[in-house]
């Protein structure tokens, strides 16, 4: 716990390649946290050079992301393979965090009225169990679990699956069958303080107190999601802190100012008598000026309506 990180993730697995491309970039960059900044990172920000240029410039951390993430879809992979890669990863850790989500595509609101509603055979409705074993094989101390603000109002045969969720999530090894795992989890909101109980001490929501609002908490984007906070029942507390609403909303074009002030700040330190070159005074890193590219600005901000 030295470390000025607290955590380290540490076998993030990704079901597109797509996706484990785009985290393999992620742990690329963040090779760079404790060493300086180079301006060939930069120019990777600016895209003026290609992924494979900058990989190639610096094989060392290219070869870390590159392991960084497992290409594997949950329920398609060998239970025994997924199993032991996680045990590897976590190396006898018994405090670690389980972070993931189901597809979002089979709840989303948008997807289900371009097909028409919920197709109850659509197997991505049930690949939240896939998560269900991972915690009751391997119980950890907390999980995060996120999806779509559709989730909420998604129904199969008839009946609610999210209430259905939440039951299996309070006790995982039994929901999947699991004869060796005794956990339970307390599944609590991070915006909404517990303040009904059931006759068992089970923490009880309305399913509008698990949406996260990220505009109302310093994040420049209107992204709605779920998010559920589940703590094994042996280290959960009562009156543990909540997310705290930041005093005014962030407009995209102040973070674009601060990605360019950190770069320009970033090189300046760590090269000194050097002028910072034009790669970090590229108007890519400046806020936008005309009306036009405000505009852009505002669409980033507001660009994300999924449901």
């Amino acid at each position: 716990m030295g470390s000025k990180h607290r955590f380290k993730c540490a076998y993030p697995l990704r079901w597109t390649r797509t996706r484990t491309r785009r985290w393999s970039c992620g742990a690329f960059f963040d090779n760079f946290r404790k060493a300086r900044l180079l301006t060939s990172t930069i120019n990777g920000l600016r895209g003026t050079i290609t992924t494979e240029g900058l990989f190639a410039q610096h094989p060392v951390q290219a070869a870390h992301a590159r392991t960084e993430a497992w290409l594997a879809e949950l329920g398609k992979v060998p239970t025994k393979e997924l199993h032991e890669r996680i045990r590897q990863a976590l190396g006898g850790s018994s405090q670690w965090v389980l972070c993931g989500g189901p597809p979002c595509q089979a709840y989303s609101i948008v997807g289900r009225s371009r097909r028409g509603g919920i197709d109850d055979d659509d197997k991505r409705l049930y690949l939240y169990r896939e998560y269900l074993r991972i915690l009751a094989e391997h119980e950890p101390s907390v999980f995060i679990m996120e999806n779509v603000k559709g989730l909420l109002s998604s129904r199969v045969a008839g009946s609610g699956l999210f209430a259905q969720i939440l039951a299996d999530l309070h006790a995982p090894g039994a929901s999947v069958g699991h004869k060796r795992s005794t956990a339970q989890y307390r599944v609590l909101s991070l915006v909404q303080a517990p303040q009904r109980f059931d006759s068992t001490g089970n923490p009880q929501f309305d399913p509008q107190e698990f949406v996260i609002r990220s505009e109302q908490y310093g994040v420049p984007q209107t992204r709605h999601r779920v998010i559920l906070l589940g703590v094994r029942e042996d280290l959960w507390q009562r009156g543990a802190a909540i997310l705290t609403p930041a005093s005014r909303e962030v407009p995209v074009s102040q973070s674009c100012t601060a990605c360019r002030n950190y770069a320009v700040d970033s090189l300046a330190r760590r090269t000194p008598g050097r002028v910072a070159s034009d790669a970090t005074r590229s108007n890519k890193f400046r806020p936008a000026q005309d009306p036009s590219q405000r505009s852009l600005c505002r669409r980033a901000t507001h660009g994300d309506r999924r449901a």
